[in-house]
C-alpha cells in the first residue's frame, strides 16, 4: 500500500486526541444480533504473551447473508510529510468499504507509543465471561499487514495468530453467537525504537452473518 502523505498539521486535526485521558468503558453487549446485521467485536491480545486484554462488541454493520464473502474492509495507513520533525506520527484506519464508516483508528508514533483512538469504548476481559470449551475459528479469515493490506503471513506468523485466537476462543458471547468471519491485524505503535510487549493482535470477529 503506498502511504497517503499530508502535513503534519493536517494529521492533528485528523487524529490527534488527548493522550492524558482514559477512554470511557462500558458493559459488553452480549445479546444476539438482530437478523438484518451482523455484529463486529474487536479484541485486543498481547503479542508475546497472548493474554486477552480488552474488547469492543458494540459494532453492527448490514449482514451480507453469505458466509463466503470477505471482510469488506478498506484500509488507509497515513504517514506524515518529510519535511515534519522527529515525533511525528502515522496512522492506520479501517473502514468498513460499503457503509464507510470507521471500525478501527489508531496512531503510530516514530520511537512510540501510539494509541487506539476507534474504538474508544474498549472494556476489558474481566467484564466478559468464559466456557469450558473452544469455539473454532471460521472458515473465513484474512490478514493485513502492518499497512492494512491483505497478505499471505508465513506459517510461524500464522502459528502466532492461532495462539492468539486461542486466548479468546472460549469466551461466551462466541458460543452464543458464533463467529462466521475473522480478521487478523498486528498493531505495532511505534516505528523506529519498537517493544513487542507494547504490540498487540487485534481480531476482528465477525458473528450473525
Amino acid at each position: 500500500m503506498r502511504c497517503i502523505i499530508i502535513p503534519l498539521v493536517a494529521l492533528f486535526l485528523i487524529s490527534c486526541g488527548d493522550d492524558s485521558s482514559s477512554p470511557e468503558t462500558s458493559e459488553p453487549d452480549d445479546s444476539e444480533p438482530e437478523t438484518s446485521q451482523m455484529n463486529l467485536s474487536i479484541f485486543v491480545v498481547g503479542y508475546e504473551m497472548y493474554s486477552f486484554l480488552e474488547a469492543d462488541t458494540s459494532q453492527s454493520i448490514p449482514a451480507d447473508g453469505s458466509t463466503h464473502s470477505g471482510l469488506h474492509f478498506q484500509s488507509y495507513y497515513v504517514c506524515p510529510d518529510e519535511q515534519d520533525p522527529p515525533g511525528s506520527y502515522w496512522t492506520i484506519t479501517f473502514e468498513n468499504s460499503d457503509l464507510g464508516d470507521t471500525v478501527f483508528h489508531a496512531s503510530i508514533y516514530w520511537m512510540g507509543p501510539g494509541r487506539i483512538y476507534h474504538p474508544d469504548n474498549f472494556f476489558d476481559q474481566d467484564s466478559l465471561t468464559f466456557e469450558d470449551t473452544e469455539v473454532p475459528m471460521p472458515g473465513i479469515v484474512e490478514y493485513f499487514d502492518y499497512n492494512g493490506e491483505h497478505y499471505i503471513p508465513d506459517s510461524e506468523t500464522i502459528s502466532r495468530m492461532e495462539h492468539a485466537w486461542n486466548a479468546i476462543d472460549n469466551l461466551t458471547i462466541l458460543h452464543e453467537s458464533e463467529p462466521c468471519k475473522l480478521g487478523f491485524y498486528l498493531y505495532k505503535n511505534s516505528i523506529g525504537l519498537s517493544d513487542p510487549a507494547d504490540w498487540r493482535w487485534v481480531l476482528f470477529v465477525f458473528r450473525g452473518c
